[in-house]
């Protein structure tokens, strides 16, 4: 059954490919049907989660069950499933096969590759969707939208009616069920059970994934001017000084009104260790200094 033939495959990929087996292990699996499909990958409530069909895995040849395992990882670490929205469903399903597959050997036949396209290999799933999504052309608009036009298996006339010209490997429909994840969330999750995954293999990722792998894991930038902005803006002290420039609102002019002023006391100190000895990074720190004096009216030291 389908549970063993799982078990069996993720076992060789622990012997031979093993982060993608590392990876497999820390995912939720259930079975499920999936419209023919052999497996799919989403990520429900936050956590990324495996799917198999038993029938259509088990029709699989040994080395197309490891392609397809590999498949779906690469579908998580890109986080394909999220990086989709407000785009047209089918053209970005193909667009994410198309990024993923040239580097997958050992796919079923049907797998879609960019040369089926006339595209080049290399690309990000953006980029072949750009490709491959045309603007709607309004056309005619007269009738009831439902045709019988056949299409061939580029496209055009010739090969099924009402059919999707090109099909992914994987189901992609429960990608849908990521919808509820917040983005941020989502690439947590992932960026734990790749953590884990490399524990498992001592360190040790794919060469196709390390720049993705390392992109993951690689801490979020500060955004010190943001912090920087904020910082000043709280550590003013508001002050009020008389003058006779303005009317006082109770007593006209006589009495002195008031006029508020804002002071910034700003001590800086400049970190001087090799890692900030950058004359670009110091000197952009600097201008926004100066920026925020002018804008303030304070003084810096």
């Amino acid at each position: 059954m389908a549970a063993g033939t799982l078990q069996n495959a993720v076992v060789r990929l622990l012997r031979e490919r093993p982060f993608y087996g590392h990876f497999l292990l820390n995912l939720r699996r259930e079975e499920r049907p999936l419209r023919g499909k052999p497996a799919a990958v989403t990520i429900r409530n936050g956590i990324p989660t495996l799917a198999i069909d038993p029938a259509s895995f088990d029709g699989l040849s040994a080395t197309e069950q490891q392609a397809v395992l590999e498949h779906l990882v690469k579908h998580l670490l890109h986080l394909h499933m999220l990086r989709g929205k407000g785009r047209n469903s089918h053209d970005w399903d193909v667009a994410c096969d198309l990024a993923i597959n040239p580097s997958t050997p050992g796919l079923p036949e049907d797998a879609l590759y960019p040369s089926r396209f006339d595209m080049p290999e290399g690309l990000a799933a953006e980029q072949y969707y750009q490709q491959l999504a045309r603007p709607f052309d309004v056309g005619n608009l007269a009738g009831s939208g439902f045709g019988n036009a056949e299409r061939q298996a580029q496209g055009a006339s010739g090969a099924g009616r009402g059919e999707r010209s090109h099909l992914t490997l994987d189901d992609h429909a429960p990608w849908s069920d990521a919808d509820g994840t917040p983005l941020p969330l989502a690439e947590e999750m992932v960026r734990s059970v790749t953590r884990e995954s490399l524990r498992g293999c001592d360190g040790e990722a794919p060469a196709e994934l390390r720049e993705v792998i390392e992109g993951l894991l690689r801490p979020s930038p500060i955004p010190w001017r943001q912090v920087l902005r904020q910082f000043v803006a709280t550590a003013g002290r508001l002050g009020r000084q008389s003058t006779w420039m303005r009317e006082h609102r109770r007593f006209s002019h006589h009495t002195p009104g008031t006029r508020k002023r804002h002071r910034l006391n700003l001590l800086v100190g400049v970190d001087v260790s090799d890692s900030t000895n950058v004359v670009q990074l110091r000197e952009a720190f600097a201008k926004r200094l100066h920026q925020r004096r002018a804008v303030e009216g304070g003084v810096c030291h």
